[in-house]
């Protein structure tokens, strides 16, 4: 697990640590979702003890520097401590699962749209929106292809070590909707 994590990090390492100012999307979020806890930390240095059970869902209320670069630290408390990780596992291959049913050479045209047009219901996942999709667009669809690769490789190693945990396979749904490409 130890290669996995280096690759990881050296496939973000472009990402610098947010300033303070910068790490909520909503100024009243760095309080109210106690961001301000990020403000100075290493992403190398945060521990299943700060993000648990604090910290959990955190990364849905940063900007998206900050996002990418607390993303290393979740999946590194994800693989190096999963017994002790709560929801963040769950979290992050739900957070990787691509909203849309298979269709991979419609999804750039669905996003552009503006509003869900009927002839796209179909292609919407249950209980998934056209703002979720863009959500996985701006987060991940950008990224480029070793990024892409060392999300791969941390769904795999989830799905290989604690398939088990996911009786929905929701691991191999996320690689299947999207991943497998890179």
């Amino acid at each position: 697990m130890k290669d996995l994590i280096e690759t990881i990090f050296s496939a973000f390492k472009d990402y610098s640590r947010p300033d303070r100012d910068n790490i909520a999307l909503h100024a009243g979020d760095l309080k109210f979702e106690a961001l301000e806890d990020f403000a100075g930390m290493e992403n190398s240095r945060i521990s299943v003890d700060f993000l648990v059970p604090k910290h959990r869902q955190s990364l849905f209320f940063m900007t998206k520097n900050a996002f990418y670069y607390y993303l290393l630290a979740y999946m590194k408390v994800a693989v190096q401590n999963y017994d002790r990780a709560d929801t963040i596992p769950g979290m992050l291959i739900n957070l990787f699962t691509l909203p849309v049913a298979r269709d991979w050479d419609r999804f750039d045209s669905i996003l552009r749209e503006q509003t869900l047009i009927e002839e796209y219901t179909p292609l919407i996942a249950s209980g998934s929106t056209v703002e979720d999709m863009k959500y996985f667009r701006e987060r991940f669809h950008l990224l480029d292809i070793s990024q892409k690769h060392a999300i791969l490789l941390f769904i795999e190693a989830i799905r290989e070590v604690h398939g088990h945990d996911f009786p929905d396979h929701a691991p191999q749904i996320a690689i299947n909707n999207y991943w497998h490409h890179f």
